[in-house]
């Protein structure tokens, strides 16, 4: 199924929302109370991949819908999100958001021809999302697998450290020290161990 998360100061209407995104193979994963981090925590361990944000959040969050996706695009590269309000003209006076990402909220209690359209856009926002993290992974593994029998230029040494923040902050690879990543390290690391296998094979002899 399709996982999508949800971001809402009111509960009465998700049970109603999840029943019917279940019936499109859409399941709707509702996020805990807490902070912004808590949140991206949250949609890293739940491997979310589309969110529903409610512009309104005064009730639980000490933040609203647009600031929490501002603060999602900091932190987690090319995570695509939907703010859900009854006050689009507030969402995008703010300029936080782009105005294609900004959802009249009655879509969700909508026709069914209405709500099939709606259920449509967040499975296609999905497949991009997930071809998109596919490709950096490939990315990824080719220059890391270039760099260990040759040395990188500057643009695909830049190109592998960005990818590999990427994927970091989606739990997609190891958390290693960035710095291993670099040519000037690893050329040094090499280099230490010709050493050590030297002197190695000179005991022996």
């Amino acid at each position: 199924m399709y996982r999508i998360g949800i971001v809402d100061d009111t509960e009465e209407l998700l049970d109603d929302y999840a029943k019917r995104l279940r019936r499109s193979n859409i399941e709707l994963l509702v996020a805990p109370e807490g902070t912004k981090e808590d949140i991206k925590r949250w949609i890293v361990q739940e491997r979310v991949k589309c969110l529903l944000i409610d512009y309104q959040l005064s009730a639980k969050y000490d933040f609203n819908g647009t600031e929490l996706a501002f603060f999602l695009d900091d932190v987690l590269h090319g995570f695509p999100y939907l703010i859900l309000t009854s006050y689009s003209e507030d969402s995008i006076e703010e300029k936080l958001v782009v105005e294609n990402c900004i959802v009249d909220r009655t879509v969700m209690g909508s026709n069914e021809d209405k709500f099939n359209d709606f259920c449509e856009q967040l499975k296609q926002i999905t497949e991009v999302f997930d071809n998109t993290m596919n490709k950096y992974k490939k990315k990824y593994e080719y220059l890391l697998k270039k760099k260990q029998v040759e040395k990188l230029n500057a643009e695909e040494e830049e190109t592998l450290m960005e990818v590999y923040r990427i994927l970091r902050a989606y739990h997609e690879v190891d958390d290693i020290p960035a710095e291993m990543l670099k040519s000037s390290l690893s050329g040094q690391i090499d280099a230490v161990l010709k050493k050590l296998d030297v002197l190695l094979n000179i005991k022996e002899e």
